[in-house]
């Protein structure tokens, strides 16, 4: 997981100034919610259990190409700089108490699930 977050946020750094950011985003959205529906149906048992785990690599990695930096790279362009740093500092706290509340839910499932 660690490597698909690397790798798709090195990728986003690249189409950022190529596709423009509000298609990244669009893109991003989009493939996060389907990737929260093969995660749902497949949790219901519709697919696999294998098909949960890639839908999870699939949302991390739309995330990473969107919703991930764009927003923290574009505050600088909106705010001034106290402001950015202050929201820098929240969205941080933000990302590590829902990252950490996600795994944690992931894990409970896919101890059920096996």
């Amino acid at each position: 997981m660690g490597a698909i977050n690397v790798l798709a946020c090195y990728v986003s750094l690249l189409l950022m100034d190529r596709c423009g950011r509000r298609t990244l985003i669009m893109w991003s959205s989009a493939g996060m919610f389907f990737s929260c529906v093969l995660i749902v149906l497949s949790l219901l048992g519709y697919f696999e259990k294998t098909v949960a785990l890639v839908a999870v690599a699939l949302y991390l990695t739309f995330f990473e190409l969107g919703l991930g930096p764009i927003p923290v790279s574009s505050a600088s362009y909106v705010h001034e700089m106290t402001i950015v740093s202050m929201k820098h500092r929240l969205t941080a706290i933000y990302l590590l108490i829902s990252r950490s509340s996600l795994q944690r839910c992931l894990t409970a499932n896919m101890s059920q699930l096996q």
